[in-house]
């Protein structure tokens, strides 16, 4: 079940601001789309994917300067780029952003868990990711977006997805960016979420009915495994990459109607929380979407 809600409520970091791509594309004709003459929509989907987020800023360089989409949904990752560009931004302000961030920066230890072992709600602290956000979101609230924003989290108590779209943007993307066993729960209103990703939507059917007809998916996942595991919690990572992809590629199955433009890099291995190759894979996401768009008119 799918469901819109309004989230009702409201010590800076500095030095924040200092291949091949495996593709796939599924262009039904516009006459096959439910949708009117005239009331062409575009939407753009924005998956989880941890670090592998870098990809999507790339191609978002590329997607923005052809067009401006109608409405943008995010997820985890995709919640904190989708937001900074609804919010205002641009695609090049949000690269210099991601330039200056880290694993020791979004993943600072929680040491409770020397105390605490199994009772420990995460193996990391969200503070500073909250303060990041603070400090680079364009706008406070949903309400004063340029463009329509829809973010994407998981109700803990029964695993619904629930739409955000009004009220406090940082307190929306904290609860879609929750991602077990890194980060915490996270509470609004007395309300416990997790990463957009744990539920079963991915936000593609969500656009279609917000009557989207053209949905650009940007999809950060990683289901290509191309070096040896290394303990139980990178088994963990990548099984959430399949559940993940599985998950967005059956929602996409769905939706026969309209047209879908997914755009992936699925041969780059790159852990969630491994922010050493940012630049590459900013690089990588520019070249997959100039690939499938170059020919393409909306």
């Amino acid at each position: 079940m799918e469901k819109e809600v309004a989230d009702s409520i409201d010590s800076p970091l500095e030095g924040i601001f200092s291949s091949s791509a495996s593709l796939y594309s599924n262009l039904l004709p516009r006459e096959q789309s439910s949708q009117q003459p005239g009331a062409h929509k575009i939407g753009m989907v924005l998956s989880g994917g941890g670090a592998r987020g870098a990809l999507e800023v790339g191609a978002m360089k590329v997607i923005l300067k052809k067009i401006m989409p109608d409405l943008i949904i995010g997820t985890s990752i995709g919640s904190i780029n989708g937001a900074f560009v609804a919010s205002g931004g641009t695609a090049d302000e949000l690269e210099e952003i991601w330039l200056h961030v880290s694993r020791r920066l979004l993943f600072p230890r929680n040491f409770s868990l020397f105390f605490k072992l199994f009772k420990a709600e995460s193996m990391s602290k969200n503070i500073n990711l909250k303060e990041i956000l603070q400090r680079v979101m364009k706008k406070e609230h949903f309400e004063d977006c340029a463009i329509p924003l829809y973010i994407n989290a998981t109700r803990l108590s029964d695993g619904d997805s629930i739409f955000f779209n009004k009220g406090n943007i940082i307190d929306a993307v904290m609860a879609s960016c929750a991602i077990p066993p890194l980060y915490p729960p996270y509470s609004i209103d007395g309300i416990h979420y997790l990463d957009g990703g744990v539920s079963t939507s991915n936000g593609v059917k969500k656009a279609v009915d917000l009557g989207c007809d053209t949905i650009i998916v940007l999809d950060s996942s990683n289901t290509k495994r191309m070096f040896n595991f290394e303990g139980i919690f990178d088994v963990t990572r990548h099984a959430f990459h399949i559940m993940f992809r599985k998950s967005l590629l059956n929602e996409i199955a769905r939706c026969h109607d309209r047209r879908i433009i997914l755009i992936s890099c699925q041969n780059v291995d790159v852990a969630v929380n491994d922010f050493s190759r940012t630049a590459e894979l900013i690089r990588l996401g520019e070249k997959a979407a100039s690939e499938i768009l170059d020919d393409f008119e909306f």
